[in-house]
């Protein structure tokens, strides 16, 4: 089986439509498929990590990037040129399965032209903003209105796959569960893990080590993620030199490992939630992107995260003070480790690569 995905990352755009995406397209291979990427090369864009990953990558002339971001930024001569450019490369491949398509930009246009050269259409998504013409629909995502919100802009015969049961992570998250619960509770300094997506447009990782720097002198230390398409690493790291017990981790193949070992997390929202979640731990979120607040408000009622703000409104005073409030009275924080792995098991991936098997067969 030949299943070829299309997505796009970069600094602006974020790492998270990959990420799962290399999450699915590894389930699957273990199930014997053949897998292909194609993506924008953007700059910042995650090609290397891909191909590390052990997956062919082709990458298509980068454009404006906003075109990954918004479908109706799409005239019908970009998505003719585009159709186009995507039909070469399914060709150039022989009989294609699957297309898996996890890009706000492309609609049911884009999927309605590739149908000719593929089986079937496959599409997550989670802004239920635009039509899809797709055999299956994933939605990871945890929304009030999830059996109704896509009613209307899917086929009839679309299979939907919705909720964080259909968490796409990486095998290594699964793993790490049990290690997570024999874990001995914490004991000395808190271990926080910090980590704000990618590319963190925002910045969010120098505020947090700005909050940090002001506010901490002993009883934490840090974690701090610095994704491989975030353009800051450099001042990052300079900044972190200058505060004790800080370690930084630049596009760590080891995120599991570490949050399995870790007692709070500081980070952004999106497809880290079911990260933590699937390995118990606590966090505070912050919205980097408008679509992500109504599933960080389903996360709140549950009371499965803390929220500290969107993006716009945060500074080194936000995560000073959220750290001063965690070091003063950690108990209040630390829910249990078992009830969060409740809302997550870590075989989202295995699940949506079955029901994929399943429809193919």
């Amino acid at each position: 089986m030949r299943i070829v995905f299309r997505t796009d990352s970069s600094p602006v755009i974020g790492s998270g439509h990959v990420m799962r995406c290399l999450a699915l397209a590894q389930a699957l291979a273990q199930a014997g498929a053949e897998i292909h990427f194609v993506t924008t090369a953007y700059e910042g864009h995650l090609g290397a990590v891909i191909r590390a990953a052990g997956f062919a990558c082709r990458e298509l002339i980068a454009v404006d990037e906003r075109l990954s971001m918004d479908h109706r930024v799409w005239t019908a001569e970009m998505t003719s040129a585009h159709i186009a450019d995507v039909e070469r490369t399914l060709a150039s491949l022989g009989a294609v399965d699957w297309l898996f398509v996890d890009h706000y930009g492309l609609d049911t246009r884009f999927e309605a032209s590739c149908r000719a050269l593929v089986k079937h259409v496959a599409v997550i998504d989670d802004l239920a903003n635009r039509e899809h013409d797709a055999t299956l629909l994933v939605d990871q995502n945890l929304f009030q209105d999830a059996e109704t919100r896509y009613r209307e802009l899917i086929p009839v015969h679309c299979q939907t796959l919705l909720g964080p049961g259909y968490a796409l992570l990486r095998e290594e998250f699964r793993a790490y569960r049990q290690v997570r619960l024999n874990r001995a509770a914490h004991t000395g300094a808190l271990r926080v893990l910090a980590f704000f997506g990618g590319g963190d447009s925002s910045n969010e990782t120098e505020k947090f080590l700005l909050g940090w720097r002001g506010s901490v002198d002993e009883g934490l230390s840090a974690d701090v993620v610095v994704g491989g398409s975030n353009p800051h690493i450099g001042r990052l790291r300079s900044l972190a030199e200058t505060i004790p017990n800080v370690r930084i981790h630049h596009q760590t193949p080891d995120m599991a490992q570490l949050m399995a070992a870790s007692d709070y997390a500081f980070g952004a929202s999106g497809s880290a939630n079911w990260e933590r979640l699937c390995l118990g731990l606590n966090a505070s979120v912050v919205c980097v992107a408008d679509n992500q607040v109504q599933t960080v408000s389903a996360l709140v009622r549950q009371g499965l995260v803390d929220y500290i703000g969107c993006s716009d409104e945060t500074s080194p005073s936000t995560y000073a003070q959220a750290l001063h409030r965690l070091k003063a009275n950690p108990n209040e924080y630390l829910r249990p480790a078992e009830r969060l792995m409740s809302h997550v098991d870590g075989s989202g991936a295995r699940r949506v690569a079955h029901a994929m098997l399943s429809i193919a067969r």
